[in-house]
């Protein structure tokens, strides 16, 4: 039909029957979902696409008509195209290479990545599949758009794709998926502004890096990543076709849902690389048969938190200085100055120190570490036990609560800065009363007991409470305040 032929190659991977193009090109598959959907569309299809080819056989025409200049006007930047799209916000420690916390909105992952880090296995795999003539088309494919509007109109809907891959970049980016002859008109325009602004790799980058590929991934290092745990450049054989065969329809063929429907399109896309000499048949035959199957070798979206009391402080602080948006879509890279070697020292301390006092019913602990020279966080212990109670908090910072010995320093720091006091001076450990307002307050020692005149150094080196309440007030407390401060 519409001047095809069908091949049928006798072995491995290449045994599938596809539709030819007169020249022996395979035409791209097209999801049978994507047919369904489609055909609701009606004749129109066809219409439409011999609508375009018309556009694009007579470009001069269209480009020096007033008309033409009126409706370009009212086109879409095609520059916005090089921005990109939403993407995951990564805080790592100190080292700069340990990854803490993957922030992102729930169902959606993005990583950006350049053409040069993805290797040659999964772009090759990608133009075989979707776009064989890429680098040599101007953006849309004429011939393909002429078949497919033949083979539109004799089946009497739309069933066979032609989109390019830069047709499909501006579609993604740019004006949508909406079923009109507007929309059509302006993809083609677009697609061939696109290819007169931009490199054919410099498309296929930003292609690679905007398409879904289900499994919350967007774009292919995402993808790479979610699914198999790995970069685009580390990607096999197998992988990346069975990536690349996904990008049609991340649902319909989704190796995740349907696995045997996943791994006839993997075949026709290794049988795709063949045709184009990116491999050979004993190349596909091994990727064909390399395990993938989930769940050993496949994966689905996993956030692992590491010291997730400074990665809710961290995010805290970014969300307060940046916005909610911006946070977990902005594609920031934070590093902390957490350093994992004390941050483990510090959280065995707690949570052996909860374990041993848990027979005194003390269930939670938390710890922050702090640079005394730069005042940088390197160390922070939420708590002891997560799962226990109390342990969904970040307890090192949150809820507020009252410091209380532990604010004891800052009196007796206080005190001998003022020159009134030396660590010798005698303090006496008496009973006192002191007036809060209309009510009178006594402070009482943990132990419940009074030792008499100590030294001050004493009195600190025992957390004695009385003698800090009368060298606070003799030193006034707001200068202790200033100091703590």
């Amino acid at each position: 039909m519409g001047g095809s032929r069908t091949m049928k190659h006798k072995s491995g991977i290449g045994e599938t029957n596809w539709p030819r193009r007169t020249r022996g090109g395979r035409r791209r598959a097209t999801a049978e979902q994507a047919i369904r959907r489609r055909r609701l569309w009606g004749p129109l299809g066809w219409l439409i696409r011999v609508f375009v080819l018309i556009v694009i056989v007579l470009p001069s025409l269209i480009v020096t008509s007033p008309s033409y200049a009126s409706y370009a006007s009212k086109l879409p930047d095609v520059t916005e195209m090089s921005k990109d799209v939403p993407g995951d916000t990564l805080i790592y420690a100190a080292d700069g290479t340990t990854l803490l916390a993957d922030l992102h909105p729930p169902g959606y992952q993005h990583y950006y990545a350049p053409l040069s880090a993805m290797g040659t296995y999964l772009p090759e795999a990608t133009i075989a599949i979707e776009d064989r003539n890429f680098y040599s088309e101007p953006g849309v494919d004429p011939g393909a758009i002429t078949r497919a509007a033949l083979v539109d109109w004799k089946s009497h809907g739309t069933v066979q794709g032609a989109s390019t891959i830069t047709q499909q970049l501006v579609k993604i980016r740019l004006v949508g998926d909406e079923r009109t002859i507007d929309r059509k008109l302006r993809e083609a325009l677009l697609s061939f502004e696109a290819e007169q602004r931009y490199s054919k790799d410099q498309i296929l980058e930003m292609y690679l890096n905007a398409v879904f590929y289900g499994n919350s991934a967007a774009g292919s290092s995402a993808a790479s990543q979610i699914y198999f745990h790995k970069k685009t450049a580390d990607l096999t054989l197998g992988e990346a076709a069975m990536l690349a065969g996904v990008v049609r329809g991340p649902t319909y063929y989704s190796p995740l849902h349907d696995w045997g429907r996943a791994k006839a399109r993997q075949k026709e896309v290794l049988a795709a690389m063949v045709r184009d000499d990116k491999i050979t048949q004993p190349e596909a035959d091994k990727a064909y048969a390399e395990a993938l199957s989930p769940p050993k070798h496949m994966f689905l979206p996993v956030n692992q938190v590491i010291a997730p009391g400074i990665v809710s402080y961290v995010t805290g602080q970014l969300i307060k200085k940046y916005g909610n948006e911006m946070t977990y879509s902005g594609g920031l890279r934070v590093v902390t100055t957490l350093n994992l070697q004390l941050q483990q020292i510090g959280q065995n301390a707690i949570s052996g120190t909860q374990h041993s006092l848990s027979w005194r019913r003390v269930q939670q602990g938390a710890l922050v570490a702090i640079d005394p020279t730069s005042g940088a966080i390197i160390a922070m212990v939420s708590s002891a036990v997560q799962n226990a109670n109390g342990g969904q908090y970040n307890l090192a910072v949150w809820p507020p609560r009252n410091p209380g010995s532990s604010m004891k320093i800052y009196t007796y720091t206080t005190a001998i800065a003022s020159g009134r006091y030396t660590m010798t001076t005698p303090i006496a450990d008496t009973p006192i009363a002191y007036l809060d307002g209309s009510t009178w307050w006594k402070p009482r020692n943990y132990d419940g007991r009074y030792h008499g005149t100590l030294q001050l150094q004493q009195c600190m080196g025992n957390s004695l409470n009385i003698p800090a309440v009368k060298v606070e007030l003799g030193v006034g407390t707001q200068n202790v305040v200033t100091m703590a401060r």
